[in-house]
């Protein structure tokens, strides 16, 4: 518009106009799943039952599952010599709870006290809960629900056991080994991964604004310039990356 490319212009501003149509569509339907996934969780997992099951599986499958948890890692070592279980408060992944008017964690020593007294239990008992499910739902308050509890419920086989339908586990490979219910493959394969291309359609129309401004300011040059002009483009494509394309380099030489 400015120098004039009136019928350009307006192409240029449709494009733009529909660019951020485009991404605020992708943006309210990434909010309406977010909720989606978060309600299903919330409905679904159940910390009461990741206390009482996570050291005694359940189903016909909990001998694989059982043994994922036991196994010595890939350098032949038994990290954990006395019961080798991966105990929760001795990983780097927590949930935090309320529990006797305090917010806690899962990790670290009051993780492991806490888990101890709730749960009835000891090291001589290998850890296995003794508390029944209604005892443990009325000792323990809410879940502190943030991004990594609903992250974590989905990714890592630690907190499998806190499923609804956890007696109906099992191990699936993959790229690694995957401790699947059908509420947690759901949730993660179905509802957060719909989540995920929402925002990654958001974020590929902002890319795709960020380009058409790019390539208007290259129009004007062009059109308003008439030196011998050398240009040469690159841009770089990270589907892990926010934004997906994470640099775009344009350089211009005029003779």
């Amino acid at each position: 518009f400015y120098s004039g490319e009136y019928k350009i212009g307006a192409i240029y501003s449709t494009l733009e106009i529909a660019g951020w149509m485009g991404r605020q569509h992708y943006l309210s339907k990434a909010k309406d799943s977010s909720s989606a996934y978060k309600l299903y969780a919330k409905a679904n997992w159940s910390l009461a039952r990741w206390l009482k099951y996570y050291f005694n599986p359940i189903g016909e499958n909990a001998d694989d599952i059982e043994y994922w948890f036991t196994h010595v890692d890939s350098n032949g070592d038994d990290i954990y010599e006395e019961i080798p279980f991966k105990r929760p408060w001795e990983l780097s992944h927590e949930i935090r709870y309320y529990y006797n008017g305090n917010i806690i964690s899962t990790k670290g020593n009051m993780g492991k006290d806490s888990y101890l007294e709730i749960c009835n239990t000891s090291e001589q008992e290998n850890y296995e809960c003794n508390t029944d499910l209604d005892e443990i739902e009325e000792k323990i308050g809410d879940v502190a629900y943030d991004h990594h509890f609903f992250e974590g419920i989905g990714k890592y086989n630690m907190y499998f056991a806190g499923w609804n339908d956890n007696e109906d586990a099992w191990v699936k490979t993959l790229r690694g080994d995957v401790i699947y219910t059908q509420y947690k493959q759901y949730y993660e394969s179905t509802l957060r991964a719909n989540h995920k291309d929402n925002n990654n359609a958001a974020n590929d129309f902002l890319s795709a604004l960020l380009i058409n401004r790019a390539v208007s300011i290259l129009d004007v040059i062009l059109r308003k310039n008439n030196k011998k002009i050398n240009i040469d483009t690159t841009s770089g494509y990270d589907i892990s990356n926010r934004y997906r394309i994470n640099s775009i380099k344009l350089s211009i030489n005029m003779n």
